[in-house]
């Protein structure tokens, strides 16, 4: 159903070779939604997108895009009983590019709802090369969340992302990021079972860089819940070489705490290990101006945190082979 939509479309082009695309029971609603593309382009080969009970609801909704060329080659999206619901929700992109090669992606059973979300990006670059991203009964809740990137850059190659059962919901939630860059180099991402909750939530990034090289990331039936929680970081680097980070049932709690960080600078080589780590921290407040002496010594302490964990390493090593295993077992 399409009520008072209207939709522009000056010098697009649009190649799809090799393309399916199979809808069953998939229903799209949209009511007073307009769509205009001025110089966009579009190319995809050999990518396959399955829908199975999928529904889209569109009240109100507006995207707008300029310059934006959009590159997908042999790419694979499989929906299975997705539903997405957006209410009023605007999206604006502005010379924005996004390349895509051998990206797979898979949502099976996986919910998102959207309610007055705003999103602009302005000269915002995306790039993936053979990433994978997975997802099974993920959900996905955003309420009146707000979300801003001016000149922001995202670069990822080879990286994974698994989520398995892993919910996310952001009421009145704002992100702003302003010639904030992201790079990220052979990174891989695990969520089992992990839940992220954040209430009136705030962060602000202006300036901010973060770089990671071969960062691995595995996340296993980690709970972090964030109540009134508000994060700000003005000309902050955050650099990560060769670093990695364990969290095994690690619990993570934060009610109505701050962090504010002004050119705050981040770590090398930086390793973390937290197996049935809790962290519970209500109506804490950390104003880091001075951030500059705490690092040394917190470089100091991650050199001697290096020899505590030269005996944790057999302990991870018979851990990895049960995960890799495990991993082995869920991708067949």
């Amino acid at each position: 159903y399409n009520f008072n939509s209207y939709d522009y479309n000056f010098n697009s082009y649009d190649y799809n070779f090799n393309s399916y695309d199979y809808n069953f029971n998939s229903y799209d609603y949209n009511f007073n939604s307009y769509d205009y593309n001025f110089n966009s382009y579009g190319y995809n080969f050999n990518s396959y997108d399955y829908n199975f009970n999928s529904y889209g609801h569109n009240f109100n909704s507006y995207d707008y895009n300029f310059n934006s060329y959009g590159y997908n080659f042999n790419s694979y999206g499989h929906n299975f009983n997705s539903y997405g619901h957006n209410f009023n929700s605007y999206g604006y992109n502005f010379n924005s590019y996004d390349y895509n090669f051998n990206s797979y992606g898979y949502n099976f059973n996986s919910y998102d709802y959207n309610f007055n979300s705003y999103g602009y990006n302005f000269n915002s670059y995306g790039y993936k090369l053979n990433s994978y991203d997975y997802n099974f009964n993920s959900y996905d809740y955003n309420f009146n969340s707000y979300d801003y990137n001016f000149n922001s850059y995202d670069y990822n190659f080879n990286s994974y992302d698994y989520n398995f059962n892993s919910y996310g919901h952001n009421f009145n939630s704002y992100d702003y990021n302003f010639n904030s860059y992201d790079y990220n180099f052979n990174s891989y991402g695990y969520n089992f079972n992990s839940y992220g909750y954040n209430f009136n939530s705030y962060d602000y990034n202006f300036n901010s860089y973060d770089h990671n090289f071969n960062s691995y990331d595995y996340y296993f039936n980690s709970y972090g819940y964030n109540f009134n929680s508000y994060g700000h970081n003005f000309n902050s680097y955050d650099y990560n070489f060769n670093s990695y980070d364990y969290n095994f049932n690690s619990y993570d709690y934060n009610f109505n705490s701050y962090d504010y960080n002004s050119n705050s600078y981040g770590h090398f080589n930086l390793y973390d290990y937290n197996f049935n780590s809790y962290g519970h921290n209500f109506n804490s407040m950390t104003t880091t101006l001075t951030l500059m002496t705490t690092t040394l010594t917190r470089m100091t302490t991650t050199l001697t945190s290096m020899t505590t964990t030269l005996t944790c390493v057999t302990t991870t090593l018979t851990r990895m082979t049960s995960f890799l295993t495990g991993i082995t077992t869920t991708l067949d």
